[in-house]
């Protein structure tokens, strides 16, 4: 099975309207939109 996920990274300077952007950009491309938010996905270290 093959699994694929878009994902779009946005960095920008204080001020600089960042989140703005990037919420139109994702309203834009069809995709949800997290600001900061980083879900656990099984990357993490061992157990």
């Amino acid at each position: 099975m093959t699994v694929s996920a878009r994902v779009v990274t946005i960095s920008s300077a204080y001020g600089a309207g960042g989140a703005a952007v990037a919420r139109l950009l994702a309203t834009r491309l069809g995709l949800p939109f997290a600001d900061r938010l980083i879900k656990p996905m099984g990357g993490g270290p061992p157990t």
